[in-house]
């Protein structure tokens, strides 16, 4: 399970309580891959998506309920690659707020609203390293390990680039 198939995933900040904020959600443990993991919405793109912004889009509303009409998408990350060889697609977008979300809950289980100070203060450390050498960055937030592909986006967005 890796190469051709194609995933993305929405980065989206929203205000919450006065707060600028990541918002991630924690994926039930019923599901195959990455249960139990935080993570940013997302998923495999399908035929009927028009590209991938609009794969990240629907993987949104499907899993949190989030209205495309809700999302302003201002910039494309670079290609990652999970440990299990996904190539996945972020793109990050401003969530008009106040916005009503409703879990899916056979793939979400609740939602995390990590404040971007959090994550620009550089709270990374390394669990380890992949195969291919790359490492493997985590941080605990409010009890919830955040690690994986979902720290190695956030640590590039808002430490290597500074962001």
């Amino acid at each position: 399970m890796s190469g051709d198939r194609e995933f993305a995933v929405l980065f989206p900040i929203l205000n919450r309580l006065g707060e600028e904020c990541v918002l991630l959600t924690k994926r039930t443990t019923r599901l195959v891959h990455y249960s139990g993991q935080v993570s940013f919405p997302g998923g495999a793109r399908e035929e009927d998506d028009a590209d991938l912004k609009d794969t990240a889009l629907r993987e949104a509303q499907e899993e949190i309920g989030l209205a495309r009409s809700s999302v302003e998408i201002f910039e494309e990350l670079r290609w990652f690659r999970t440990g299990l060889g996904h190539r996945v697609k972020p793109f990050v977008g401003r969530v008009q707020t106040p916005v009503d979300l409703t879990l899916n809950p056979a793939e979400v289980e609740r939602l995390l609203y990590v404040p971007l100070a959090v994550v620009k203060s550089d709270p990374f450390s390394t669990r380890g390293e992949l195969n291919d050498g790359r490492p493997i960055y985590t941080f605990d937030f409010e009890g919830d390990e955040i690690w994986g592909l979902t720290a190695r986006i956030l640590r590039h967005y808002f430490v290597d680039r500074g962001v």
